[in-house]
Formats: C-alpha cells, structure tokens, sequence
C-alpha cells in the first residue's frame, strides 16, 4: 500500500517521514522531545526533531513497536486531544529510512482506532513483500482475487474463458512467486492488495 493510498484511506491522519529526505538538524546529545506531550501540534522544525528521536528509539525495538504522544488540536484553548503513534520502517538493509505516523483523536471508537492499526499493518506487510508482488503477471492477479473470492478451479475456468489445468497452472505459479504455502498466506495478500476487506476473512 502506498503513501498515496493510505492519505485517501485516513486524509489528514497519517504521514511518512523519509528520514534521507528530512533537514538534518544539529542532533541533542540526549533526546529533547520524547515523553512529551504538546499543548498545540508541533511546528515542521519540531516534527522534524521529534522523528529523528523516535526513529533512534525504535530501531533497536521489535518492529512493530509504537511510539505514542498526545497533543491538542487548535491551540491551548481547545479542549480537544489527539493521539499520534509512529512506526519505524527499515530499508533491505535493515537501516532505518522511514516513520509512518498516524493521529486520531481520542473520542474515535475502538472500530476506527483498529482500522488505522491494520493499514499500518498492511503497509508493513506490502514494503516486505512488493517484489514477490511484482512477479505476478495481470492474469495471476485476477486470479488471486477469484481463489479470494472462494472460487473453484473450475469456477474460475468458466468465469475468465480458460482450461481448468491453465488454472491450476497459474494457481501453482502464484504459490510459488508469493513463497506461500497455504489459503490464509494467499487471503493475506489478497487483502493487502484489495481484492477483499479486512473483515471477509475474520468472520
């Protein structure tokens, strides 16, 4: 899933930081930002800042560690909080090159605040896997949506005009180029990359 996708999902709400991208300021000897929380949003400088020290926080934490912080919408007149959490994402190398931040504020139901969670989820998931998602041909992926969808080899043959072996081939070559072994791998991936919602297989 894409920057651009995610900001039409949750617009205003989540943010990725590139850190090679960002204005290397002069960094503290000791962090000047975390454990705080902030009477109105951070300006860029401090944002900026602020996500130097989380991404030195997080790379030595498990991956799918947060870092979490409050802070007031309009000015220290408004009665209204949000709640900002990042993740730190780490290139091939394992170096940490980014800091995907989302906020909500703290009146969204529990519903919404799962929902943010698992596009970050999502997201971590589609940066580990995009070049096995790249060997797919076009026709593998319409297929993969169809095997999503609960159709049958010869459901599948019937509905795009193909034998039921040159349906079984792709299905074989799908497993293969996705390295997956079973039908929940396979759901996985069909929900990252949007042939089902999140809850079509939950239930």
């Amino acid at each position: 899933m894409s920057e651009e996708e995610i900001l039409n999902l949750f617009p205003g709400h989540v943010k990725v930081f590139a850190l090679g991208e960002l204005q290397k300021s002069v960094a503290p000897v000791a962090p000047m930002l975390l454990d705080k929380h902030f009477d109105e949003p951070p300006s860029k400088e401090m944002m900026e800042q602020l996500v130097w020290e989380i991404s030195h926080f997080l790379k030595e934490k498990d991956p799918y560690a947060l870092y979490s912080f409050f802070y007031r919408k309009d000015g220290k007149d408004s009665q209204e909080w949000l709640v900002a959490s990042a993740r730190l994402h780490k290139d091939e190398q394992g170096l940490p090159n980014e800091v995907v931040m989302f906020s909500y504020t703290t009146g969204l139901s529990d519903d919404v605040k799962i929902k943010l969670h698992r596009v970050l989820e999502q997201y971590d998931f589609l940066r580990q896997n995009v070049e096995k998602v790249a060997l797919l041909t076009n026709r593998e992926k319409e297929i993969l949506g169809l095997v999503a969808e609960g159709m049958t080899s010869d459901e599948i043959a019937k509905a795009i005009h193909l034998s039921r072996h040159t349906v079984n081939t792709h299905r074989k070559n799908i497993y293969r180029k996705l390295s997956i072994q079973n039908s929940a791998d396979l759901l996985k991936f069909a929900e990252v990359l949007g042939f089902i919602s999140s809850t079509d297989h939950n239930e």
